[in-house]
């Protein structure tokens, strides 16, 4: 199986972090992938997309 992560950073060494409290990291702290290419792409081009526009500020 391939598993894609849409960054702009490499992430080497990946962190497991146990859920605490009921807390579900559902889009927060943490380290998402997914199987589908697609999606991982285009989480990145509009990561770089946001980081242009902090840069032309």
């Amino acid at each position: 199986m391939n598993i894609y992560h849409g960054s702009l950073e490499t992430v080497k060494t990946p962190k497991i972090v146990p859920r605490k409290n009921g807390h579900t990291c559902d889009f927060g702290l943490g380290f998402y992938a997914t199987t589908d290419y697609n999606q991982a792409e285009r989480w990145t081009r509009l990561r770089m997309k946001a980081n242009q526009n902090k840069m032309a500020l």
